[in-house]
Formats: structure tokens, C-alpha cells, sequence
């Protein structure tokens, strides 16, 4: 298990019951791979067709303007009631999609589950591949809702300083969000010895077959949970686990924030971030390389097994 040594900081978070376990392990059975990667190919087309804004900074050109519209009529076509969260400020535009599945006995609770929907380039792995586990998240989650309200939203303006989450957690302070699950990047493996980097100070293995799953203290437990879940999984999904402080003051763990889970941090709420490591594994981040062909749809698979198994099993959690 991957950083171990912090996961070791932190004491031994009580185990999810049998029954709990085989809950959630039904719903990620759940996950269709096939459905996850023509979202993401029909995603990767739609972008496509926008030239995008031009920033001289990175010099890549920021897509945004038809994903959003996108992420709305996939809900829709699930007889979803998607709400878009809007906001001009500074001359910069944010267009948030979100909506809830509502609870069934604590509907007052609500588990937010996020992934953005902009991106560099055409972005299949960044973030398309996370935009298509939470739509098959609501897929599965509609049908069979959890005792909790599962809030989706999928944020705007994350490659450009995560703009669109700040904002929503500052516009949804009050709504009573208990914990955040975060995907961002979930779609790319290379099992290739010395295909995975690790940031400076780690030792990690180096090969790139793992989803990592992030998180800060208040989220020891969730973390916990979804490590017993993704070893209860038939197959197994290989997942490592990593405990870090909540703010980024700290230079070691500073790349433990690079993504809408960040903001969550920062107002104190739990929060787990799931990713396949991006450019620490994956040689077409920010490129406009980064095309579904690059995807391993397996593992694209499995990140959802484990992301709708570790949200069925929070949202139902006593």
C-alpha cells in the first residue's frame, strides 16, 4: 500500500461492516466500462468542436463553452433535474452543473461527488475520464439511491486555479455537505517499469498501475473504506492510500491539492481525491495528445467500481 507511512500517522479507522461491504461492492458491479468509455470518446468529439480560449501563459488553448451544455443533457436524458450554478467575476466566467439524488432517510446530509468539466485540449483522461465515472455514478445512484443525498457537480474552471469550486463551496457553505470525493484524472495506466514518478520526497513503486486515492485527516476513515473496498472488489482494483495535511503550506505534500478537492479542504470538510497521478504517470497530460486511444479501459473501469462502491458505502455510513 502506497505511503503507508502517513496513512500510519493517523489512528486505525473502524472497518466497514459485511453487510456494508457487500452493499457497495453490489453497486460498483454496477459500472459499465464500455458506457464509461463512450462518454468519454462522445465527450472528447463535443470538445472538439470548440477552438477554445487561447491562454499565452501555458500555451494551450482552455476548453469549456460546450462541456457544460454537454453535462447537462447527459443528466437530463437520465431524467435528472440538473441545476447550473453561474458566476461573473473579475471578468472571469464560471459555469458549474450540479444535481442532487436526493436521500432516502437523511436527505438533509449531503455527500458531494465532483469532477470538472474543462479542460486543455480535448482532455480524455483530463478530465473526461472523471466526468464519465460521475455520470455513471448517476446512472447507477438514481436508480438505487442512497440513505444520504448524493450531490454531483461537475466544476468549471479547475485548470485555470479551480475557480469554479471555490466559488460553489463558497455559494453552497450552508447546505449541509458532510464529505467530498473528488475524481480527477482516473482513466490512464502504464504497468511499465519506470513509467510512474513520485513528487519530490516520496518513494513510490514506479510502475503506473495504481489509482491513488488522496486524502486529509478529517477523511482518515473514508480513505480507509476505500481500500477495503477496492481489495473486496471481484477483481480486486489496485488503490493506494495517502493521509495529508489539510492546507498546501506544506511543500512535501503540495501536489496532495492540485484539484477541486482542495477547496473542500480548505473550508475543513472530509474529502477524497481519486486520480491516476496525471503527469507523474501519464506522458499526454496537457497535451493535445491526451485522446481516448491512450486510455486503459480497464482501469478507466475500475477507478468507477471503486469510486461508486466508496460512494454507496458514505452515503449509506451511520
Amino acid at each position: 500500500m502506497i505511503w503507508a507511512l502517513l496513512l500510519a500517522c493517523s489512528p486505525a479507522p473502524s472497518p466497514l461492516s459485511d453487510a456494508a461491504v457487500a452493499d457497495a461492492v453490489a453497486a460498483g458491479a454496477q459500472v459499465d466500462g464500455d458506457r464509461l468509455m463512450a462518454l468519454v470518446t462522445e465527450l472528447v468529439e463535443v470538445r472538439a468542436g470548440e477552438r477554445g480560449r487561447w491562454f499565452a501563459y501555458w500555451e494551450k488553448p482552455h476548453v469549456r463553452a460546450l462541456s457544460a451544455a454537454w453535462c447537462t443533457d447527459q443528466l437530463s436524458a437520465l431524467g435528472l433535474a440538473p441545476q447550473q450554478h453561474r458566476t461573473v467575476e473579475d471578468a472571469v466566467e464560471a459555469e458549474n452543473v450540479w444535481v442532487d439524488l436526493p436521500g432516502t432517510t437523511r436527505p438533509e446530509e449531503i455527500l458531494l461527488v465532483t469532477a470538472h468539466h474543462d479542460s486543455w485540449f480535448q482532455g480524455a483522461d483530463d478530465n473526461a475520464s472523471g466526468v464519465a465515472v460521475l455520470l455513471e455514478l448517476a446512472r447507477i445512484l438514481s436508480a438505487e439511491p442512497a440513505e444520504r443525498t448524493v450531490r454531483l457537480a461537475f466544476f468549471d474552471q479547475e485548470e485555470t486555479g479551480a475557480t469554479g469550486s471555490r466559488r460553489f463551496f463558497r455559494d453552497f457553505d450552508e447546505d449541509g455537505i458532510i464529505g467530498v470525493i473528488n475524481l480527477d484524472s482516473v482513466g490512464y495506466a502504464d504497468p511499465t517499469p519506470g513509467a510512474q514518478s513520485a513528487p519530490p520526497g516520496f518513494r513510490i513503486p514506479d510502475t503506473g498501475d495504481f489509482l491513488a486515492a488522496i486524502a486529509n485527516d478529517p477523511a482518515a476513515e473514508p480513505l480507509a473504506h476505500a481500500l477495503q473496498l477496492a481489495e473486496a472488489l471481484d477483481p480486486p482494483a489496485v488503490v493506494a492510500g495517502a493521509l495529508g495535511p489539510g492546507d498546501a503550506f506544506y511543500g512535501a505534500t503540495r501536489d496532495f491539492h492540485r484539484s477541486d478537492h482542495g477547496a473542500a479542504w480548505r473550508e475543513g470538510l472530509p474529502g477524497v481525491f481519486f486520480t491516476d497521478t496525471t503527469n507523474f504517470r501519464n506522458p499526454h497530460y496537457h497535451q493535445e495528445t491526451d485522446l481516448p486511444e491512450t486510455l486503459d479501459p480497464a482501469f478507466l473501469e475500475d477507478s468507477g467500481r471503486v469510486v461508486v462502491a466508496l460512494t454507496r458505502a458514505w452515503g449509506d455510513a451511520p
